[in-house]
């Protein structure tokens, strides 16, 4: 028998400390604790897998025209070019940054369960990640233009769900019923229950051409022909890795193809221009108008303030007038209200005095 690969030995040692890790969760009695101890616990695992210019965190993902993912328990992203974004440490990811989400659920034992951690997946799958085909692939921070497409296998997010726990019977069933009503790029990738089994899909394989195609089990969602569930014992006799191994597997694959996604700051942060009536008034191309400035005549100064006509006259004495286009004289109102109200100050200083 072939010597194991060390990085195996090393990946399914990682996969066996993790299992055993999940499994201490429950101990801890508060509910929302206990499900962000599962969370940091696959975090660590997936931490010792990915480049060193990937992080692991969790938040929401946004793409550029307005969509948002669902909350989502680990998102795997690029830290070296994107910006992350956060509101009171709640991060938000954009979608180009994002290279794998998982789903990390104590138990997926009903088909509410279920439905709601492959909508979480979906939620991120569906975002658009290439900006109405407008972003490009990045190589060595360079854009290179072109060449991503969502309906392809490497132009998508990888998605995972793992659980402790799933459902008797009618998981398959239930499953398959989900993956026909929705699209293939919002399909998960891998279904890990630590325990008991994983799945993927079953489908003929080429490598680009280069080998004869050949029956495959695989993430690609976009060759799948059926569901392929293996199950898995844990024994030391097991000829079957555990499901922790078969997503480490395909993570470490997957960052190796995924490419890195350009993305447009201006999408994100749009400058909102002045419309070109209020650019004219910047530039001086255009006279301001009497109703923008809310200049009066006295009378009318003097029913809006609620003050004496004679009085808004003497005010009206010392305050610059507006001409009019038709020849009258007007007065900003704010310029005869705060004359008022500085008369009434001194006044009062007066009075204050004596």
């Amino acid at each position: 028998m072939a010597d194991v690969p060390v990085p195996l030995t090393i990946l399914r040692a990682l996969a066996d400390e993790t299992r055993t890790r999940l499994a201490l969760a429950p101990s801890i009695e508060h509910p929302g604790e206990s499900g962000r101890a599962r969370e940091q616990t696959l975090m660590a695992f997936i931490e010792q897998l990915i480049p060193s210019s990937f992080g692991v965190s969790t938040g929401f993902v946004v793409d550029a025209l307005g969509g948002k993912s669902r909350q989502i328990d680990v998102v795997v992203y690029l830290t070296d070019y994107h910006p992350v974004l956060e509101i009171g440490r709640v991060k938000h990811f954009p979608v180009e940054s994002v290279m794998a989400v998982i789903e990390v659920k104590a138990a997926i034992t009903t088909k509410k369960r279920l439905t709601e951690a492959l909508g979480n997946i979906a939620s991120v799958k569906a975002l658009d990640r290439i900006n109405r085909r407008s972003n490009a692939r990045l190589v060595d921070r360079i854009s290179l233009g072109g060449g991503i497409d969502q309906d392809e296998h490497n132009g998508q997010i990888f998605g995972a769900i793992v659980t402790e726990k799933s459902l008797a019977g009618s998981f398959s069933p239930e499953l398959l019923a989900w993956l026909a009503a929705h699209p293939r790029r919002e399909w998960p990738n891998v279904y890990a229950d630590v325990h008991r089994f994983s799945a993927r899909y079953r489908y003929m394989w080429s490598d680009h051409g280069r080998t004869p195609r050949r029956p495959s089990v695989g993430p690609e969602t976009m060759l799948a022909e059926s569901l392929a569930i293996e199950p898995y014992v844990a024994a030391t006799d097991s000829p079957m890795d555990s499901p922790l191994v078969i997503l480490g597997r395909e993570l470490i694959n997957w960052f190796r193809v995924v490419p890195r996604i350009d993305f447009n700051p201006l999408s994100y942060f749009p400058i909102q221009l002045p419309e070109s009536r209020d650019l004219a008034l910047l530039e001086g191309t255009e006279e301001p108008k009497e109703d923008r400035l809310d200049v009066v005549t006295p009378e009318e100064a003097a029913k809006r303030l609620n003050i004496p006509l004679s009085m808004v006259r003497q005010y009206c004495e010392s305050i610059q007038p507006y001409p009019c286009a038709d020849g009258t004289l007007k007065w900003r109102l704010h310029e005869i209200a705060q004359a008022h109200a500085n008369t009434g100050r001194a006044v009062s200083r007066q009075t204050e005095g004596r």
